[in-house]
């Protein structure tokens, strides 16, 4: 979809303890029926990893880099002469995290 964006990953933050804060970071739900973290209405936050690409190989480029991306481990470099990065944020869900704010 975007020129030059290989991986894109999330890690979802769920509130297990309904103070509005990420208590635990999952890649989907937990699977324990009943536990907070096996319910996305408990997702207060998303962390997101997004390796980018150089749009042109540069000459004799051998890149080195494992680029780590959270809970889903690392990605070698491909050694194909493309410089890559990796870039990371944390996004906070306002209407679930918000509401749940103690004043």
């Amino acid at each position: 979809l975007v020129d030059g964006i290989e991986d894109l990953r999330f890690e979802y933050g769920f509130d297990t303890d309904a103070d509005g804060r990420p208590d635990v970071y999952r890649l989907g739900l937990s699977g324990v029926a009943g536990d907070a973290d096996n319910d996305w209405a408990n997702v207060v936050a998303v962390r997101l990893y997004l390796i980018a690409r150089s749009r042109d190989a540069v000459t004799a480029h051998v890149d080195k880099t494992t680029f780590d991306l959270g809970l889903h481990g690392t990605v070698a470099a491909a050694n194909d002469g493309f410089k890559r990065h990796v870039h990371t944020t944390l996004v906070r869900v306002m209407n679930v995290a918000g509401a749940r704010e103690l004043p």
